[in-house]
């Protein structure tokens, strides 16, 4: 299950509030982003989302990513297209492998673009325009080293979820972050929400259960 634990810690979130009109503008409003527009393209920030937007019908890839994280990590995103009809597609990078799917598409096209990735897949729904859908991944999955699990739920049903896994050891603590990627104008890709959460060890969690039940008996023996 790729839903963060309870006591899961928090390592990176970023709601994009800041705005930011250019690719420059959105380099100077979050530093701590590395971004690849080429010329024409823009990574921009709005309405509290951040925006990749083009200027012409070529094909491109843009995308803005941040230093990754060690261990069992869950990395997430909300994101959407504004027209597409499986022209273009938008999702997750980590390191230069794509998560990619395709808002508008029957079926969503989900697929892994890298080193143990796959095709195509019907995730079983069809990703809406204009509505903000989870994508999330987590890196060494159950603690096997160099698993990704990932999840993508539908944003206008959460009911409707699609999981699906790859390996690929040489992802692990590799940037991750968000990218669009094919034909351009006018449409766009939007996100929000890029967070990164870690998920405590099994160990570590029996023993803090241990410890509380530990504390509630000794509390109990003082009433």
């Amino acid at each position: 299950m790729l839903a963060p634990a309870a006591n899961a810690t928090t390592l990176f979130l970023e709601t994009f509030d800041t705005a930011a009109a250019d690719t420059t503008a959105f380099n100077a409003a979050y530093p701590t982003f590395s971004t690849t527009a080429p010329a024409g393209k823009a990574v921009t920030a709005s309405g509290g989302q951040a925006v990749i937007t083009a200027s012409d019908n070529s094909n491109f890839l843009a995308f803005a990513q941040v230093p990754g994280f060690a261990g069992e990590v869950t990395y997430s995103v909300e994101a959407g297209a504004s027209n597409s009809g499986g022209n273009y597609n938008v999702g997750m990078i980590i390191g230069s492998t794509l998560v990619a799917f395709h808002p508008g598409f029957a079926g969503g096209a989900l697929r892994v673009v890298g080193p143990g990735g796959f095709g195509n897949q019907n995730v079983g729904f069809t990703p809406a325009n204009g509505v903000l859908h989870k994508l999330e991944v987590t890196q060494n999955f159950g603690g096997t080293v160099g698993l990704f699990q990932l999840r993508l739920t539908d944003g206008n049903n959460p009911g409707n979820v699609y999981t699906n896994s790859w390996t690929d050891a040489a992802l692990v603590n590799a940037p991750f972050g968000i990218y669009r990627d094919g034909p351009a104008a006018p449409e766009t890709g939007f996100y929000d929400n890029l967070m990164a959460t870690a998920i405590p060890e099994p160990g570590a969690a029996s023993l803090l259960g241990l410890s509380l039940l530990g504390l509630i008996s000794r509390r109990r023996r003082k009433v």
